[in-house]
């Protein structure tokens, strides 16, 4: 099958992505992020896929008025950014055991300042690098308790209701047709507010 065309454009807030997409992609597949895509044919996915997808749930998240939702994603944001540092940090201070070129070696310096871990170059290297790699062993042990700390939240983020079974009771309560792969965020938040009064209006009027 052939590349799709613009495959590294994607979608962008609430207001253009689908939640059929969204769906698929709380699953894991980023495929459903590129617009355009329809579940066949060859994607690349953009390496800020993920960024531009978290930053698209916590605009919904706020839609919902789902506060713990939010809390989620920041810190999923929150872990992304320790590993980022972590992980250049790391790369840099292990490749200044070895390189001998001094302009390089600036540039490692510079990076792992960049990245808030700070070299004394007055200071023997080896002390320096004891120091650092405890910094290091540090940050490593804050993401894995950053990480021990989503437990708490697994199982809030899923819809207890399968979306198929929600279409289902809003298209009966509103009497309207769905499809679920042209409808945006924003527009099945405000169908399932819709549907959501609706059904306590009707209660109100049966208890009169």
């Amino acid at each position: 099958m052939g590349v799709i065309q613009n495959q590294n454009i994607t979608y962008s807030s609430v207001e253009d992505l689908p939640i059929w997409n969204y769906q698929k992609i709380i699953g894991g597949d980023y495929r459903w992020l590129i617009l355009g895509f329809e579940g066949y044919g060859n994607v690349d996915i953009p390496s800020n896929a993920e960024i531009v997808f978290r930053r698209i749930q916590k605009e919904y998240y706020k839609l919902t008025k789902s506060n713990k939702s939010i809390e989620y994603i920041e810190l999923l944001e929150e872990i992304s950014e320790l590993e980022l540092r972590y992980t250049e940090a790391n790369a840099a201070l292990t490749m200044l055991t070895y390189v001998e070129d001094k302009q390089i070696r600036k540039e490692l310096i510079q990076e792992l300042s960049h990245r808030r871990f700070l070299i004394n170059p007055k200071k023997p290297f080896d002390k320096e690098f004891e120091r650092l790699s405890r910094q290091l062993r540090s940050v490593r042990g804050k993401i894995n308790r950053k990480r021990g700390e989503l437990d708490k939240y697994q199982g809030d983020n899923d819809d207890q209701v399968s979306l198929f079974a929600q279409k289902v009771n809003i298209e009966r309560i509103l009497g309207v047709s769905i499809d679920l792969k042209k409808t945006v965020l924003a527009e099945w938040e405000e169908l399932k507010k819709q549907a959501q009064n609706l059904v306590k209006q009707q209660q109100k009027a049966a208890k009169k």
